[in-house]
């Protein structure tokens, strides 16, 4: 008897894909349905339904992009995937147990991926003893394609190795480390193709401050907690109950 769905994603969350630091640049978060408004419009009266992918990577909302932080706040929710701060996704994973349907966790793959894409992005479908890689791209505001790079079989051992290092050749190539303009033309871009049909919604922000010299914060509702802006541009984020909403009025 194969492995079931749970033991299959148990088993390759620790052996393949890497779970990166709190305030590291990227972000992995795990079946956490994806915002309404990154979801496509069919040009038809056909819904699709909000993806929750097994897997999904972006960008960390607080340890990547430091020098676009205020950018970022003032464009609210749009570049954020979820409701745990990954923004700008570009990597997604499906898992099926053996003797699972590939086809389902691929079309579950390309339902993510649309809702990722931006110009493209990877996808992998796999069981316990399959691995399939794709790509993902976006043709126009309306048609979204797919395409296989690969297959492997797990059980043989060249197979394997190959795959860990495709995994690791396509996590850190599809998208560079974030450039201190990329954040400010990416979210211009974002902002364009999620126009049509799909609202954003705006950071509402406080601000106190305790006298001269003291720090100047901001209320950041996204997120529902104090910031404070350095002098180089730097955000450093108030402790959780450091400071309360309260303390604005």
């Amino acid at each position: 008897m194969g492995n079931g769905e749970p033991d299959v994603e148990d088993y390759f969350k620790d052996k393949i894909f890497p779970k990166p630091r709190p305030l590291s640049s990227l972000k992995r978060t795990d079946r956490q349905p994806m915002s309404k408004h990154t979801v496509p419009s069919t040009g038809s009266k056909l819904k699709v339904s909000n993806p929750v992918p097994d897997m999904l990577y972006g960008y960390n909302r607080r340890g990547a992009f430091p020098q676009q932080q205020v950018q970022l706040i003032s464009m609210g929710t749009e570049t954020v995937a979820n409701n745990q701060g990954l923004m700008y996704p570009f990597f997604v994973v499906e898992f099926k147990g053996d003797g699972g349907s590939m086809w389902v966790a691929t079309n579950q793959c390309l339902r993510g991926s649309t809702s990722s894409i931006n110009s493209a992005a990877f996808s992998i479908a796999m069981s316990g003893s399959e691995a399939r890689l794709y790509i993902s791209w976006k043709h126009n505001e309306l048609d979204y394609y797919m395409g296989n790079v690969e297959c492997f079989l797990l059980h043989r051992p060249d197979h394997y190795l190959e795959f860990r290092k495709k995994r690791t050749s396509e996590l850190a190539k599809s998208h560079p480390p974030p450039s201190d303009g990329s954040a400010t033309s990416s979210g211009k871009r974002r902002k364009s193709s999620l126009s049509r049909g799909r609202g954003s919604t705006a950071t509402s922000v406080q601000s106190q401050s305790g006298g001269a010299g003291e720090d100047y914060w901001t209320w950041d509702q996204t997120y529902e907690r104090w910031f404070h802006m350095n002098d180089d541009r730097t955000i450093v984020w108030a402790k959780q109950g450091g400071l309360s909403q309260g303390a604005a009025d």
